[in-house]
């Protein structure tokens, strides 16, 4: 009686694509042989799958997928201003046991255990996907993205949110987020501010940080960004040594449209965030359920009597959607390819006065433009607001 473990996935892998173990067993030729795949979290048997031998080739087929995805989420917290912050929910460490099931024996559990791996809330289009690799995620140089594929220049304005999220192999690789701020002119204003990281706990892998200019702001204290034009952000080791790319943020004023800025779950289990500049519509659409009555009542002196005031259709339910089109300013290439994934994503939010307010998206198609054939191109985006509100009864 021997099971192998003929195949698994990457010790660091997206929960939302396949996550495939391949068993093999001598054993199979027994009566009533099946393979049996334990997911373990935390040390605590959490499912238990029976799975048939393939006829082809006597393996054990098992996606472990389906359990994961329904234990891990996300996070966002726009009330919590602490620097640094454990994503709990947006990862689990898990471990699967494999073992058999025979008519004579009935289950020999445990027979061959995969180790300790991560499942993470993102997700690739199969095609990326087919090419994955963990180290294209996870911190290690300064080649390296966070959680994102946003472009590495981005724009913001003063007192707006943004988090940046990352995956550590060794969360105490990451000791330090490094902030230097520049004057209109490019010069640098003082030495860089570091930010030391807290966390270093040896399942912490999934973390976000504050790195918008109202999270800063709250970390190193009001006024930081008077008379900054720009600033960047870079994770480093515990020797200031970078182990992620260099983001760049232009802090913006607002010009001739109030900002709408939206935060959205990106592909790779983090939130991004997007300036709307241009006019934007906010409309609300009424939705109202009627009955048809008769016109008249009948009065004390038992008289049909009809008055200006009745009605002959009555309202019996009004529903408001708050509804909102936003337009972006010119786009390049690279952004309107990272902004895809606003349309496509299942969470977003409006920031409003330091809340995050849930908005769903109502776009159906998305087009991918190219300089080579077009100029200029922006983005026309609209949502409803994620709550429906409702009227008295007529």
């Amino acid at each position: 009686m021997a099971i192998t473990i003929e195949d698994q996935p990457q010790e660091f892998s997206p929960v939302y694509n396949e996550l495939i173990f391949l068993a093999s067993s001598n054993n199979t030729a027994e009566a009533g042989f099946q393979y049996v795949f334990d997911i373990y979290t935390g040390g605590t048997l959490r499912q238990r799958h029976l799975i048939p031998a393939r006829p082809d080739n006597g393996l054990g087929i098992f996606d472990a997928r389906k359990y994961l995805e329904s234990v891990i989420t996300t996070n966002i917290d726009e009330t919590d201003t602490t620097a640094f912050l454990v994503n709990s929910q947006s990862q689990r460490i898990y471990e699967i046991k494999v073992g058999e099931k025979t008519d004579a024996l009935g289950i020999v559990a445990d027979l061959a255990v995969t180790g300790d791996l991560v499942a993470w809330n993102g997700v690739y289009d199969f095609l990326d996907f087919v090419d994955y690799a963990q180290a294209d995620v996870l911190l290690l140089d300064s080649t390296k993205p966070w959680l994102t594929n946003a472009p590495t220049a981005q724009n913001i304005e003063l007192n707006q949110f943004l988090w940046g999220y990352s995956l550590t192999e060794f969360p105490a690789t990451f000791r330090w987020l490094q902030i230097q701020r520049f004057d209109a002119a490019g010069a640098p204003i003082g030495g860089p501010s570091n930010i030391a990281n807290p966390i270093a706990g040896v399942d912490d892998h999934h973390i976000r940080f504050g790195v918008g200019t109202q999270n800063l702001e709250t970390t190193l204290g009001a006024g930081y960004f008077t008379g900054v034009a720009s600033y960047t952000v870079v994770a480093t080791d515990n020797f200031f040594v970078p182990i992620s790319k260099t983001y760049t943020f232009t802090i913006c004023t607002p010009c001739r449209y109030p900002t709408k800025r939206i935060h959205f779950l990106n592909a790779l289990g983090g939130y991004d965030a997007y300036n709307f500049t241009l006019v934007a519509d906010d409309d609300t659409q009424i939705t109202r359920r009627k009955v048809r009555q008769l016109t008249g009542e009948v009065n004390g002196t038992n008289d049909w009597v009809n008055t200006k005031r009745m009605r002959g259709e009555r309202i019996t339910h009004t529903t408001k959607t708050r509804k909102l089109t936003l337009r972006s300013d010119w786009l390049t290439e690279e952004e309107l390819a990272w902004l895809r994934e606003l349309v496509e994503s299942p969470d977003i939010m409006l920031e409003d006065a330091g809340d995050l307010i849930a908005i769903n998206p109502t776009n159906q198609t998305f087009r991918e433009e190219k300089h080579t054939y077009k100029q200029l191109f922006n983005l026309t985006a609209t949502f409803d607001y994620a709550v429906r509100n409702f009227r008295q009864r007529g």
